[in-house]
């Protein structure tokens, strides 16, 4: 046995756990991959995926999965019917319809495999319905059949599930990594962006994201991950240090899109999560690129504040991408909530 999962970088957890029970066919029915955006669940769950259906499995001298059977060339192609991606489409919530969809098919045996692997992306957004739908197969799924759960928030899914289901968390890259990732993707022709402190600037700006970096790199200076982050940078800073009617006012302003909120307020929280980890002796950021500078803002706050604006963030994350709520009411609400938090 050579590599395990060699397509996912680092997240040694995932790969020291699933690696052993996948090639003794020891493995879970069901497992829920947790992690931020670009932090690795949708190169987990296809690695899981390919490893469970290698036909290579288990054998010396291969990584797991192969990479070159036929099994693992048609899913790394996209046109396994033995690997079926799920998703809420464009609606803001997961709704029932789409899982009993789903579970109207799981009784058929798989075509080339063994198994038939579901990939269920943004689980989180599953209603309550939908998640209570999915429960009855998960209690008793059937032989065939692996379900694999992608979310941002496993704590937004019922315990019932969270208890039948095997969960992986995937790990945030230090910017070193980051960056020693890209100048190999750079060598291999993967991205084209030759401007080494572009490259630096995407692994600091990343805040920790693959993913995000190399949009970063692959985009001009109007990435819309460096619009998001910016429009974070402010709000932490209306949040915890402008007095109540600028946080207003400057809440009002954000007038994006349901999809990009959930970007600002990712970032938001990365921030303030930095500034936590300041105050408590650790000089190690995601989302700051200045350290220095953002420790000199850090001590001007307090750890209760901090802790306090980081929850309200997280009530207005789960308020946009699963409540479907006002965008501006929203945004408005956080900036009362904070002023109140500071008084």
């Amino acid at each position: 046995m050579n590599n395990i999962f060699p397509k996912l970088l680092g997240n040694n957890a995932i790969k020291n756990l699933c690696g052993a029970d996948i090639r003794n066919s020891k493995h879970s029915h069901a497992y829920i991959i947790d992690g931020p955006d670009g932090s690795g669940k949708h190169t987990a769950a296809l690695q899981i995926a390919m490893a469970i259906l290698c036909h290579n499995k288990g054998k010396d001298g291969f990584d797991l999965p192969c990479g070159i059977c036929p099994s693992c060339a048609k899913i790394a192609a996209g046109y396994s019917t033995d690997v079926q991606f799920v998703n809420r489409g464009n609606n803001a919530t997961f709704q029932v319809d789409v899982i009993r969809n789903m579970l109207s098919g799981i009784g058929y045996l798989p075509d080339d495999g063994d198994y038939k692997i579901y990939i269920i992306e943004e689980a989180d957004k599953m209603t309550a319905q939908a998640q209570n739908s999915l429960l009855l197969s998960l209690e008793e799924p059937p032989a065939h059949v692996v379900f694999i759960l992608l979310t941002t928030d496993s704590g937004a899914l019922l315990e019932t599930i969270r208890s039948r289901a095997h969960t992986l968390k995937t790990e945030m890259l230090s910017a070193p990594f980051i960056l020693e990732t890209l100048h190999k993707m750079r060598s291999e022709g993967t991205i084209s962006e030759r401007d080494e402190n572009k490259l630096q600037t995407a692994a600091s700006a990343a805040s920790g994201s693959l993913g995000s970096a190399i949009l970063l790199c692959s985009k001009s200076e109007s990435s819309p991950v460096l619009k998001y982050r910016e429009i974070a940078e402010q709000l932490v800073y209306a949040l915890i240090f402008a007095g109540s009617a600028e946080a207003v006012n400057f809440c009002r302003t954000i007038d994006s899109k349901r999809t990009e909120c959930e970007d600002i307020l990712f970032y938001a929280m990365s921030a303030v999560r930095d500034y936590i980890a300041l105050k408590n002796g650790n000089h190690s950021t995601l989302f700051y690129t200045d350290t220095e500078k953002a420790h000199a803002e850090a001590v001007k706050t307090t750890l209760p504040r901090l802790l306090g604006v980081y929850r309200l963030l997280e009530a207005a994350q789960d308020d946009i991408c699963r409540k479907n709520a006002s965008i501006s009411t929203v945004f408005c609400t956080l900036a009362a909530n904070a002023w109140k938090e500071n008084r």
